[in-house]
């Protein structure tokens, strides 16, 4: 897949998973993607934080998927797989491959008990 075009594609991913008709400029980018900070909460919320245009403006957040009921130890796996992936945002990895490594973890999470 071109990295330009699928560029272009996260960045519309962005702007309709956020509902509202975002300014990104070409040094726009995703910081990070997060499992939910409470360390009691067994959620868990993936989001994108991305810069604005105007560097003096604080990321933005949004959510892109959630999954619940899942025990300490996969937040934490969930979190070494989002780490891992994160620094290769903007040079050979998108959004679109982080989503996809971590709908295939929690596939994998999932008991024949789980509905």
């Amino acid at each position: 897949m071109d990295y330009e075009k699928a560029r272009r594609e996260e960045l519309d991913v962005l702007k309709s998973v956020h509902g509202e008709d975002l300014t990104l400029g070409d040094d726009a980018f995703v910081l990070a993607l997060r499992p939910n900070d409470s360390k009691n909460d067994t959620s868990i919320t993936l989001r994108v934080e991305y810069g604005d245009v105007y560097p003096s403006g604080p990321p933005r957040s949004i959510e892109l998927m959630e999954s619940t009921g899942l025990a300490p130890d996969c937040r934490l796996h969930l979190s070494l797989i989002i780490d891992s992936m994160v620094e290769f945002i903007g040079r050979s990895t998108t959004i679109f491959d982080i989503i996809q490594s971590i709908q295939d973890f929690l596939h994998d999470q999932k008991t024949p008990y789980d509905n």
